[in-house]
This record gives C-alpha cells, structure tokens and sequence, in this order.
C-alpha cells in the first residue's frame, strides 16, 4: 500500500469542497475540508491528518455526514457566510463586472416549504430522504434542519403511504410543499400497485393526519380537501402541482421588496419568465404589468388569482417560449420597467434584446450566479449600469444562491 499524499486545504471551491494544493501542483477537491487543515489522500478515503481548522463546527444536523441534501454546515458561520457571498464575488470578477455587492441576507433554518423527495419501498420497508452523500441509495431522514418542520413531521405518514401504493421493490418521487392552507403532495412512481377503494380510504386518512389538503399520484387527484393556496401580497394564488415556486417565504418576501421598490416609479412592467405571480401580483398593485411565461398552469393560476384580487392594475399574460422567442426590441415600446427571472441556464438571448431597449429600469433575479454574471455582462455592454447586487441565501447549507440585482439605462 502507498503512502497517502497529504495535501494543504487552501480555498473553498464553488461546491463547497476544499481545494488542496500538495508540493507538486496537484490539485484536489475533497468533500469536508476546511482551509488550513492537511488531508491525506490515498488508497483509502481522504481524511483529516493533523488538527481541525479553528473554522470547523460541529454539524448541527446529525445526519450530516451521510445526507447529500447539505454540504456546507461544518463551517462556522462566519467561513460560511463568507463562501455563500463570494459565489456571486468571483461570478462578476470572470465577468470584470464591478458592483456593490450587498452583505449576505440569510433565510432561517427550518423554513423551505417544499421539497423534493426520494422514496424507496424494499418489502415492509419504506425509506423517504434524499439521496445519500455517496452513491445513489435514498437516505433514511428522520430530522431536517432546512425543511420545514411540518414536512419533517410528515414523514411517518409518507411513509406509510409508499407502503400502501409501491410494489415490493418501488421507487418513487415525492414532491411535497407547505401552503398556507396545508400540505400539497404529489407523488411520482414508475410502478403502482393496485389502488383498491380501502387504500384510497386509508390514504385520506394519512392526508388527515397531516394535513395534506391535495394527494396526487402519477397526476391523478386521491385526495382534495381544500385547495392549496398561497397569499402575494393581498392576493391568493391556487398552486399548479409542478409549477415554479420560490422555496423558502421569507427569501421569497426579501426580493418582492426589492424588486417592488426597484420598479416603484414604473408605470408599465414587463414580468419575463412570471410563473404564478411571484412579483407581477405585488407589482400591479401600482402598475401596469403583462407577464410572460411558458407554463400554462402558472399562467391560468395567475389570471384567476388577478381576477379575484381587488385595487390591481391591469395584469395581463401571454404563453410565450422565451428561449426560442424572447420579447424583442421593439416589444418593449411603451414599457419602462422589466423584471426577468429566469431559470439557472439564464436568459443570454433574452437579455440581447433588452441589451438594446430602450426600457428605464431592469431588475434581475436569478438563481445561478453564473450565468446571472454572463447575462449581466450583455447588458452592461448594451445600455446599462449595473447598481447594487443582493446575495440572497434561500438554500442554506448548499452551493445555491439568489440574485437580486438593478440594471438602469444609460
């Protein structure tokens, strides 16, 4: 057996690993290394060889160390936070993009009101987690520090769900989100079993015992107590089952006002990439807003819900492919605000054409630092300055990071 290397930790890397540097040049990324501590890297598993960086913490999740859901809480929160900002820091420099990057805003633990689920059925056993933090296996959770607690609380019951429509040996995906009137479940299964009336009966009575108000099984409704609804501002959005939606409140709130105060002064708005109203419903409270988006659910979900909300603006929505068909230049005659929020791949060819507008004020938000920096890099080059840029920590303990920034043309 060989020697093991020992390699210096020097930086933490975009997913949070410790990149190591040994006397040679070589360079490592080891999951769970901290700057300043030595690695020994061989045959076996790297570990630590020597003493702990002063920066390490004890995980406060005890499934930590096998859970792939987090790869961030041994560092303090100082190391943390620092890593967390410098995300969007390093994005803009590859860019050579200069901003005023704001201190990072954090959202609480225990506050993402949905996720999604891995579940594993092998005989009498029915395994719901994520995946494990090595290899494919569905890791058993029995605690969360990210998931709200109602969702952690529901996982008995889920459990016992997938006892009652898995096969033997199934697997399925659970989607699960926390609304204001209960929780939405909504399962995906490759095999079922046969879903006799005594299991539906049974499966109305887990929904009960955790307040799930809608159960859907392979996009077919079991359970529908109540709609599942969540309040923007004033009004109240009936949610799609696999329609886009911010994850955590608060985070969510954190960027409303920002966006809102960004674009308070706009008359005309357009909401690029708007799914359910995340911002136009808060936005039409003052202005004009016409929303974009290629989701059909989003979009009738939006409509309803503008049509039922009292002291709005004219909100208007069109089903558009803004990757094959973004709003072109002349498009943005007569608008004076936009708000883009675009998935993580970005909106490059989007952004070409706002590049050129003549539009007064772009607010950006985006959930890929990446490809928010390359997008940003189109409009400076277009017509705009960049102002302040909000780091937004809505996935804690992951390499994930929101965006929130304001482009005004020159």
């Amino acid at each position: 057996m060989t020697d093991p290397k020992i390699m210096q930790i020097t930086s933490l890397g975009a997913q949070g690993d410790g990149i190591a540097i040994n006397s040679t040049n070589e360079r490592a990324f080891i999951s769970g290394a901290l700057p300043g501590e030595s690695w020994a890297i061989g045959s076996q598993e790297p570990h630590l060889s020597g003493a702990p960086a002063p920066t390490r913490q004890t995980p406060p999740c005890s499934h930590f160390d096998v859970c792939g859901g987090c790869v961030a809480q041994h560092m303090n929160d100082a190391t943390y936070r620092d890593w967390k900002r410098n995300l969007i820091v390093d994005a803009l420099a590859r860019e050579n993009i200069e901003a005023d990057i704001e201190e990072l805003w954090s959202a609480s633990p225990r506050s993402r009101r949905r996720g999604t689920l891995e579940m594993k059925r092998d005989g009498g056993t029915c395994t719901i987690g994520f995946h494990a933090r090595k290899g494919h296996d569905v890791f058993d959770m029995t605690e969360c520090h990210v998931l709200a607690q109602e969702i952690v609380a529901a996982m008995p019951s889920l459990r016992s769900i997938g006892k009652l429509i898995l096969p033997e040996q199934g697997t399925a995906q659970v989607a699960v989100t926390k609304t204001d009137t209960g929780l939405a479940i909504s399962i995906e299964a490759k095999r079922l079993q046969k879903l006799a009336a005594e299991v539906q009966g049974k499966l109305a009575q887990h929904c009960k015992a955790i307040a799930c108000v809608r159960l859907i099984i392979n996009g077919e409704i079991f359970v529908s107590r109540e709609a599942p609804t969540l309040a923007f501002g004033s009004s109240s959005i009936t949610i799609p089952e696999s329609s886009f939606l911010q994850a955590v409140p608060e985070a969510e709130h954190a960027m409303q006002d920002r966006v809102c105060v960004a674009l308070a002064k706009c008359k005309s708005i357009a909401d690029i990439f708007c799914g359910v109203g995340t911002f136009a419903l808060p936005l039409a409270k003052k202005s004009r807003v016409a929303g974009y988006d290629n989701d059909v659910a989003a979009l009738e979900a939006l409509n309803i819900a503008a049509r039922h909300s009292q002291g709005l603006k004219p909100l208007t929505t069109s089903r558009r492919d803004l990757f094959r068909q973004p709003l072109g230049v002349r498009e943005f005659k007569g608008i004076d605000g936009v708000i883009i929020n675009p998935p993580r791949a970005g909106a490059q060819n989007q952004c070409t054409q706002l590049a050129a507008s003549t539009v007064k004020t772009i607010v950006m938000v985006s959930c890929n630092p990446t490809t928010f920096a390359r997008d940003a890099r189109i409009l400076i080059d277009g017509a705009y300055t960049i102002g302040s840029v909000a780091p937004i920590n809505q996935f804690l303990w992951s390499p994930h990071l929101e965006v929130v920034a304001t482009f005004t043309n020159r």
